[in-house]
């Protein structure tokens, strides 16, 4: 009989140091979290706390040294198909397509399982699915950054993985693309019913996407708050259950302010 998995996500005693000119950096101590199938998750906290460097650990593209992360009921031991990741640069190739940049993807196990036919078949679904129809055969600077990030994104999820790991992925767009962008992300979450962790500094996009934020605190991060953001979805930006969650999160950053110096930054 399989064993029953509870979590989908599970941190246990994470730790992380960086050598910096021979001196020991802490840079994240002692994160314990668990995040449940099909959740969205985001995690804030001030420049510098591990946000990054967590994703990474849990994509398997950075080491873990003390503690354990385990995803899907394996442990994460260097990089695994249940993971997928779209960085803050979209990190496309400039002389490939849209649907070339897509494809390169598919890890090499993969690409020997798949037909060509079939190869089409799932980058031009993936192409629908982030909204770039007729935009297979162009190159990345014909396209916005937004468009950039949707094919990031479809990359991201070619090998069908378990959890979508963003980092930042909207942070260096403008106001307005990045609102698109947050509503499109919840359209691919809802479809797609996939695990979401996104790292963000942001923090009303936090409170729209997700289910849970997790507030790490200065370096060395560790898990200062866990808060449920009980909305319903769509999300009112303007709403008052709204801006009290925000509330709620900004006094973690703000432990010591002022009630008035706290609603100045709200």
């Amino acid at each position: 009989m399989e064993k029953e998995i509870i979590n989908q996500i599970e941190i246990r005693s994470v730790s992380k140091q960086f050598t910096i000119d021979r001196k020991k950096v802490d840079v994240l101590n002692d994160i314990d979290l668990d995040f449940k199938q099909g959740e969205f998750i985001c995690i804030v906290g001030a420049s510098g706390c591990g946000k990054s460097t967590l994703l990474r650990m849990m994509s398997g593209l950075e080491p873990i040294e003390t503690g354990k992360i385990i995803i899907g009921g394996e442990e994460v031991t260097a990089p695994t198909l249940k993971t997928g990741m779209v960085f803050q640069e979209s990190r496309l190739f400039p002389w490939l397509s849209v649907e070339k940049n897509i494809e390169f993807g598919i890890t090499t196990a993969g690409k020997n399982k798949k037909s060509a036919e079939s190869k089409k078949e799932l980058v031009n679904n993936l192409i629908r699915l982030v909204g770039l129809k007729g935009f297979e055969k162009a190159l990345p600077k014909q396209l916005s950054g937004g468009m950039q990030q949707r094919v990031s994104i479809a990359r991201g999820l070619i090998n069908n993985p378990e959890v979508l790991l963003l980092d930042e992925p909207f942070g260096a767009l403008d106001a307005i693309t990045k609102i698109n962008m947050q509503n499109e992300i919840l359209r691919i979450w809802e479809t797609e019913k996939k695990t979401m962790v996104l790292v963000t500094h942001d923090i009303d996009e936090a409170v729209y996407l997700g289910d849970k934020v997790i507030v790490l605190s200065s370096r060395p991060g560790s898990v200062r708050k866990i808060i449920h953001v009980d909305l319903p979805r769509e999300r009112d930006r303007n709403s008052h259950d709204f801006a009290a969650v925000r509330y709620k999160i900004y006094k973690e950053f703000f432990k010591d302010a002022k009630i008035k110096e706290l609603e100045y930054y709200i």
